[in-house]
């Protein structure tokens, strides 16, 4: 289990909803990482979760593109899932940092070679 705060961005919404993606309306969002990289999302009201790819989050609807530098995330289409789900956090395993983790993940993925 990997033990780790969540990237907190403080997201500044511009505007009303002028573009559709995957058939929603959405609303541009802009945001600066501590790093001093932008982050453009655009995200749907219509979709009230406050979610999106990745680790991009924070909005007041759900997050259907993202651009970040060169690299960019979009839905092309969505399907809605109307059961109530229920995730449960485990309860068994070690706890460790990213760090740890990646540090174990370089390991196991150099005796592969």
């Amino acid at each position: 289990m990997i033990e780790e705060d969540l990237l907190v961005l403080d997201w500044k919404v511009e505007g009303e909803a002028t573009e559709e993606i995957a058939g929603y309306k959405v609303n541009k969002a802009i945001a600066t990482t501590e790093h001093g990289k932008e982050i453009t999302a655009w995200f749907t009201a219509d979709l009230p979760v406050n979610d999106g790819p990745r680790h991009y989050w924070g909005l007041p609807g759900l997050i259907l593109k993202v651009m970040a530098g060169d690299k960019t995330i979009q839905a092309r289409n969505l399907t809605l899932n109307k059961e109530k789900l229920v995730i449960e956090a485990p309860r068994e395993g070690e706890s460790i940092s990213r760090t740890a983790f990646l540090e174990i993940k370089k390991k196991k993925e150099d005796s592969f070679m």
